[in-house]
């Protein structure tokens, strides 16, 4: 059934049986769909029907947990925004050792937020200012577990700003690359390629997964990262670059043969254009 078919179908239910334990399950299946919509009032008003309709109704602790979430859900905005403004006033104190275990309670506040949040940006928010707060503290191993488990809740998602929330998380990775921490910048950038294969900004994605490898010294995986780049995104402007790099992990590896023949691919390259970039 889609949504609107269930919708009449929970109402009919309701109609017909209105004193009908079992119809307790329709007012919560009402109120799921509700906190889908977005609209928490409606949500409310089906959850505390079915509560009060059966007492002992089998999904009551998960009908009564919706409502305290929904109570929380309200006021998470101003709470989300106070959380951050004590944030900023941590990151502009004067360095100290002190001063870093500050961030623990900053993060034990938002983790209620990445549980409880229905709204998807306002999750988000919370996760980005938890991995803020690890990386202040350089507690990266903990920053990169919250990365891939936001990047786990992206793929889940529909949402249309989806390619944004994923840009976020591109910037940590783009961090950890110009701090040349280039395994934890491949690892979120392959975490985003093969979770988000749709991703617009995966040309940006595959080339510095390229780039994170050859920086790695694992060049045959470069190798084959570059060569996917190439054939995925002929006309990018990526493409010199990832002639030039590519020539240099096949001479590296000991294949002169590919160097070379890459290097006359690269020099009918620039004499066809005159596109050239760098990886962001």
């Amino acid at each position: 059934q889609n949504k609107v078919d269930a919708i009449k179908t929970y109402n009919l239910i309701i109609e017909k049986y209105p004193k009908n334990p079992i119809t307790a399950h329709a007012y919560e299946l009402l109120g799921d769909l509700s906190i889908k919509d977005g609209d928490l009032d409606a949500a409310y008003k089906s959850y505390q029907k079915a509560t009060k309709l059966n007492p002992n109704y089998v999904n009551k602790a998960k009908v009564k947990q919706n409502i305290l979430n929904i109570d929380f859900n309200r006021n998470a905005p101003m709470l989300l925004n106070e959380i951050e403004k004590r944030y900023k006033s941590i990151e502009n104190m004067k360095w100290s050792y002190s001063n870093l275990k500050l961030y623990d309670n900053i993060i034990l506040k938002l983790k209620p937020f990445t549980i409880k949040s229905f709204d998807f940006e306002t999750k988000v928010k919370a996760y980005d200012l938890i991995i803020k707060c690890f990386i202040q503290q350089a507690e990266y191993n903990k920053a990169d577990e919250t990365i891939i488990n936001l990047l786990k809740i992206i793929k889940k998602n529909n949402q249309s700003n989806k390619d944004y929330i994923i840009k976020l998380v591109m910037n940590y990775a783009k961090e950890y690359k110009i701090n040349k921490n280039y395994k934890k910048a491949f690892s979120i950038y392959l975490n985003i390629l093969e979770n988000n294969p749709k991703f617009k900004l995966n040309e940006q994605v595959l080339i510095n997964i390229a780039e994170c490898s050859k920086n790695l010294k694992k060049y045959n995986v470069a190798i084959n990262y570059y060569e996917e780049f190439i054939e995925t995104f002929p006309d990018s402007r990526l493409v010199e670059l990832a002639y030039i790099d590519l020539v240099k992990c096949y001479y590296v590896v000991g294949d002169y043969d590919k160097s070379i023949k890459k290097f006359k691919l690269y020099n009918n390259f620039i004499n066809n254009t005159s596109l050239g970039g760098k990886s962001e």
